[in-house]
């Protein structure tokens, strides 16, 4: 065989190969199929339902998920847009799929599909898809964060990628299940009374885990909210709350106002910091107290007499229990006492104007509380004695006084 031949046989060999080599990546059914998404479709929850404690995520966290929605396995819908050439197919079928790696013929097999639908109009929803048939085997108490990767994909047979005729599949939109508790706990807490609300109170938390705050309440029948279930450090068990408050407005708040309580009840409250998943932390320690109807400053100057403008000022309510004390010691002590109306009319024409300036100086107004309250108890001491006796009691220590103050310089004069 002369040396031509062989070189003939040989180029001829190498062609072979190089043509099988050819075939094979063409007909390699598990090729890549990755497309940039968002020339192709848009899409977006465009709803979810509430779950049981009420609180809802921010728009920009929509696609989280907390601990309370995986209990409560909320529904969701999805909005599809399809954009360029994906309108160009109107007899494929859009498939929604959920796992790793969906595009290609062998992934798409490994993946779940959710829903599917016929590309006919260019505009779909998907709906009442459970946050259970994405997170498949989900564990509310993991304590973790798992994100979940959805796919479009517009074919002509389910679970089969033919790019011969134009099948098109990419990533849609992932979603995030955070089942983990904030660390971080509202203390130092305090409060404030409103009219049919309470407004909780506690130090400025500064911690990128925190998003937002809840506050809970417990209506209780004593005024000691015996038996009420907000105990701090514990979680937050939706059965035994009557009702619960939230803001995501500002993750450095330091209060929150929970409105449409009744007026003279008793609740027991306490507030948990909130993730952008809307998970809860552990509860802050407990208040008990009754929110009272309020009279505004300007309110009361509109008015022909009759309210304790500087102690409304000071406490920030009209019917706050010093302010009450405090009426009652005007009404049944000092107006029956000699000249009594006349410093009860002195004080309704300066009370106004000294109420604004307590109420625009914080340090002034602290002050005024303390030593209202020192007041407080004194005047009802003075209540329970009653003028008259406050009365006989003065001038018998006046004519005590005015016999020992004549009695003892004689006694010392003799000797």
């Amino acid at each position: 065989m002369t040396v031509s031949r062989i070189k003939k046989i040989v180029n001829l060999m190498i062609l072979l190969i190089s043509l099988s080599i050819s075939y094979l990546s063409f007909a390699d059914t598990d090729s890549d199929t990755t497309i940039n998404s968002s020339d192709y479709w848009d899409v977006s929850i465009i709803n979810r339902d509430e779950n049981s404690s009420g609180i809802k995520v921010l728009t920009d966290n929509i696609k989280k998920f907390s601990r309370q929605d995986c209990l409560d396995d909320v529904q969701m819908d999805f909005g599809i847009s399809l954009l360029g050439d994906a309108k160009n197919y109107p007899s494929k079928t859009v498939y929604l799929y959920v796992g790793e790696e969906c595009d290609s013929t062998s992934g798409i097999g490994d993946c779940t599909k959710i829903d599917s639908d016929i590309t006919s109009t260019g505009n779909l929803t998907f709906k009442n898809i459970s946050l259970s048939s994405i997170f498949e085997s989900m564990d509310c108490d993991a304590d973790n964060t798992v994100s979940k990767e959805l796919w479009i994909a517009l074919l002509d047979a389910e679970g089969v990628i033919d790019t011969g005729e134009n099948d098109i599949i990419g990533t849609a939109i992932t979603l995030k299940l955070d089942t983990s508790q904030p660390s971080v706990i509202p203390d130092n807490i305090d409060y404030s009374l409103g009219d049919g609300s309470v407004t909780i109170k506690w130090d400025k938390i500064d911690n990128s885990d925190v998003a937002g705050y809840a506050a809970f309440y417990v209506k209780s029948s004593d005024s000691s909210c015996s038996g009420a279930v907000l105990e701090s450090g514990s979680s937050v068990d939706l059965d035994l709350i009557d009702g619960s408050d939230y803001s995501f407005s500002n993750s450095t708040a330091t209060s929150l106002t929970v409105s449409g309580l009744d007026n003279d009840s008793y609740y027991m409250l306490a507030v948990a910091s909130l993730d952008e998943s809307g998970n809860n932390s552990v509860l802050s320690e407990s208040v008990c107290t009754s929110p009272v109807p309020t009279i505004g400053i300007g309110s009361a100057l509109n008015t022909d007499g009759g309210y304790c403008f500087i102690a409304t000022a000071a406490f920030g309510s009209y019917d706050h229990p010093v302010v009450k004390v405090l009426r009652v010691f005007r009404d049944n002590f000092l107006k029956e006492m000699p000249f009594g109306n006349k410093i009860i009319s002195a004080y309704y024409s300066a009370g106004p104007s000294m109420a604004l300036i307590i109420e625009q100086r914080p340090l002034l107004k602290k002050f005024t509380v303390s030593a209202l309250s020192l007041f407080a108890g004194f005047s009802t001491i003075l209540v329970k004695i009653g003028p008259l006796y406050f009365i006989f009691g003065i001038m018998l220590s006046i004519l005590l006084g005015m016999i020992l103050g004549v009695a003892i310089p004689l006694k010392r004069s003799r000797k």
